[in-house]
């Protein structure tokens, strides 16, 4: 039993012969990356949603452009009532704004106001921060081979294009 007082295993999924590097995967995932949750990166009561991070991170992460509503919400599963009424909480509180498309004023973009851009800057230095932290917790060997199967997954399209984004969003 777990902490929650359920049985485990909780999912029952044959992985095939990819086991141990799915859970390698989620493994390195939930070790590494405490920042997913907002309450836990140091903004308890600033009333944020998970939802609404992941919203200001995707606009973030969309290079400076403005999204449309409808492929920002696709890309995190949202219907459009459920993305515009995120968006309507983000604008109320001054992170993001909405703005008509001058070729198409049915098509409605979405961008961080400067609060909005400074907020995911204090989130993203956050995640870095616990990032570095983890890294800093290995040892040599362990630095050494994880090093080694990122440079080997250089070759896969999508790491290869998270990593030239990543190199070129990281300054240091």
């Amino acid at each position: 039993m777990n902490h929650s007082g359920r049985k485990l295993p909780l999912v029952d999924t044959d992985l095939g012969p990819y086991r141990d590097v799915v859970l390698g995967l989620l493994s390195l995932q939930r070790a590494s990356t405490r920042a997913i949750n907002p309450n836990m990166i140091g903004f308890e009561g600033s009333g944020i949603t998970l939802q609404q991070f992941k919203f200001i991170l995707a606009l973030t992460l969309d290079e400076g452009r403005c999204g449309s509503l409808k492929s920002i919400g696709a890309e995190l599963g949202l219907t459009a009532p459920a993305t515009s009424r995120l968006v309507d909480s983000l604008v109320e509180r001054g992170l993001v704004e909405r703005t008509e498309d001058p070729n198409d004023r049915r098509i409605r973009h979405v961008s961080l106001t400067a609060e909005g851009r400074e907020f995911a800057g204090r989130l993203i230095k956050h995640r870095l921060e616990t990032l570095v932290a983890f890294a800093e917790s290995l040892d040599e060997e362990q630095l050494a081979a994880l090093t080694e199967a990122f440079n080997t997954l250089e070759s896969h399209d999508g790491f290869a294009t998270a990593l030239n984004f990543n190199r070129k969003a990281i300054s240091k």
